[in-house]
């Protein structure tokens, strides 16, 4: 569901199963310097009001598996700053964002809510 995007990993991008049409109509994936090029599809995925569902047998058309070379875990866009700075740009950073003209909560300690709380500054 939409209003669970900006929980920590909700889903896998990994996993996703999505029409061609709908990648076409929030224009692909964009290979961003910035920040995690899979958070950045799911964020425009879900801004464009787009939906997802979830199958009853998930085992019966993927297998996962994680490495250490793999580029999340590799690439400096991965990094927890810049998934930070990509989650609190659809969140309250864009037009429309939930919380966009909102006063936010941020829950949380030490340099975690700091970092969060300093993101969300720069975004409301």
């Amino acid at each position: 569901h939409a209003r669970y995007r900006f929980v920590e990993l909700p889903g896998l991008h990994q996993t996703g199963l999505y029409r061609a049409s709908a990648l076409k109509e929030i224009g692909g994936y964009r290979d961003l310097p910035d920040w995690p090029v899979d958070m950045d599809f799911w964020g425009r995925f879900f801004e464009s009001g787009l939906k997802v569902g979830k199958i009853s047998d998930p085992q019966a058309v993927y297998r996962w598996r994680q490495h250490p070379g793999q580029s999340t875990r590799t690439h400096g866009r991965c990094s927890l700053e810049n998934l930070r700075m990509c989650k609190a740009h659809f969140l309250a950073g864009r037009q429309g964002g939930p919380a966009r003209n909102r006063e936010v909560q941020v829950w949380s300690v030490g340099s975690t809510l700091i970092a969060w709380a300093e993101e969300m500054r720069k975004h409301c």
